[in-house]
This record gives structure tokens, C-alpha cells and sequence, in this order.
């Protein structure tokens, strides 16, 4: 004769373990959202500002001072345009 012992367990603390994971799994997913779009919006700034900072050099009116630079500024600008085009 076998005689099976089940043994009977509560897993209403298992439940609420998880149910705690699963909202520190989708906070953290809010925080690296929000992190990423920090990230972003720093590199833009600095970017624009960089690119602000060299856009009289590379306006053709302030070219007219530049002399023998103006096609060494030519190549320069076309570089930063073809490389700041979306991929």
C-alpha cells in the first residue's frame, strides 16, 4: 500500500512577490526611459550649441574674411552636414 502525503503550502506571499516584481520591473523601465531622454536632449543641446557657436565661420558672408580657410571650411561644412543627416 502507498499512501501519498501532499503537503499543502501558501503562496500568497509568493503572489505578492511577484506582483512587486513586476512593478520594479516597469519602474525601472520608466527611469531608463526617462534617463535615455535626458541623455538625448543633453547631446542636442550640445550639439546645437557647438553648432551655433560655428555658424558665422561657416555663413558665406562671414567666408569673405576667411581667405585661404574658405575651402578648408567648404570640406569642414560638408562633413558636419553629411554627418548630421538622419541615418
Amino acid at each position: 500500500m502507498i499512501i501519498a502525503h501532499r503537503k499543502a503550502r501558501d503562496i500568497t506571499d509568493q503572489k505578492h512577490g511577484c506582483a512587486s516584481l513586476a512593478e520594479a520591473k516597469q519602474e525601472l523601465k520608466r527611469v531608463d526611459r526617462r534617463k535615455t531622454e535626458l541623455f538625448l536632449s543633453t547631446l542636442s543641446h550640445e550639439l546645437r550649441t557647438a553648432l551655433s557657436a560655428s555658424s558665422a565661420v561657416f555663413n558665406p558672408a562671414g567666408r569673405q574674411h576667411a581667405g585661404e580657410l574658405a575651402h578648408g571650411l567648404d570640406v569642414i561644412e560638408r562633413h558636419v552636414w553629411r554627418a548630421a543627416k538622419p541615418a
